[in-house]
Order: structure tokens, then sequence, then C-alpha cells
């Protein structure tokens, strides 16, 4: 009995783990997608296929408002990362990707019981308010302010809004042959 809860655990750990990055994988799918489409877009100016793999021409320097090794810091360098990683149309791209994903993530747990589905509100709603957050700016304070709204109304979303459906299924007939 105890292997089988184990096993049961690892399994929806496994699943959870999955859920969770697979905002992440589309984000980077649709930046491709969006680099592709702004590249056929301004053809002929020099804008790479896939920006992923090209060599910027301009070294980007940011300049930190906060000192490094510090949660403010950390949280200055990931953003300053995505902003370097999603140029131009992969940055659109990306946002749609990672936003449709989180709403996909939310619909693989709208059936489990209240504890889960709030958790797994929190932590995609998160990751939405993280992503709309860097829709109005790059600032850290506006990125953590995304990140914990996000996780309120990702959270009371999924404990109240996405619970399962009480109502009754309509009572099958079978319809006589004439």
């Amino acid at each position: 009995m105890k292997d089988k809860i184990e096993s049961l655990l690892a399994n929806e750990i496994l699943k959870a783990v999955l859920f969770v990055s697979l905002p992440f994988a589309l984000a980077v799918f649709m930046g491709a997608v969006w680099g592709l489409v702004d590249w056929l877009r301004t053809y002929g100016s020099g804008t790479a296929a896939f920006p992923y793999f090209d060599q910027s021409q301009s070294g980007l320097e940011f300049h930190n408002r906060y000192q490094p090794g510090t949660f403010f810091g950390f949280v200055e360098t990931a953003v300053n990362w995505y902003n370097m990683s999603f140029r131009g149309g992969t940055r659109f791209g990306s946002g749609l990707g990672f936003m449709g994903g989180a709403f996909l993530v939310m619909g693989f747990y709208k059936e489990r019981k209240v504890f889960v589905r709030t958790v797994a509100g929190m932590t995609v709603g998160a990751e939405i308010g993280a992503r709309f957050a860097l829709n109005l700016g790059s600032g850290v304070p506006l990125f953590l302010v995304g990140v914990t709204v996000g996780a309120i109304i990702g959270g009371l979303y999924m404990s109240f809004g996405a619970a399962p459906s009480k109502a009754k299924t309509l009572p099958l007939k079978v319809l006589s042959q004439v």
C-alpha cells in the first residue's frame, strides 16, 4: 500500500512539473513562430529568421539598479535575461505562448479538489501575472506586483470559479424506431 501511495505521489509531482513547464515550452515555440513571422514581415532588412540563434551586432548592456546577489538583483537579472533572449517578434510570440500555456494548465486542473486547484491557480497565475507585468514594463517592483496579483487572482479563480460542474446530466432516452 505504501509503495502504491509513493508511486501515485511521484506521478502527481511529475505531472505538476510538466504542467508548470508547459507555458515555458509554448513560450519558446510561439516565440520562434513569431520570430519567423517578424522576419517574413521585414524581409530584406537584415533581421534574423530565428533571433534565438542570432549573434547581436550590438552588445546589449543593462544598467542594474539593484545589488547583484540580493533578491531584487536576482529578479532584475531574470527580467534582463528575458528581455535579451526574446527580442522583436519573439517577445510578442513568447507572451502569447506563455499565457496560452498557463491557461491550458488551469484547464487540466479544473476537475481536481479545491486545494490542488488553488495551488495550481496560484502557481500558474503568478506566471501569467509575471508575463503580463512585462507587457507594461521591466521594473522589478512592477514585476513583483504582477507576480503577486497574478497568484492571488489565479488562486481565487481556481478555488471558486473553476469548480467542477454540479449540474446533473440530462437523462438519455433511446428514441423509438419508426
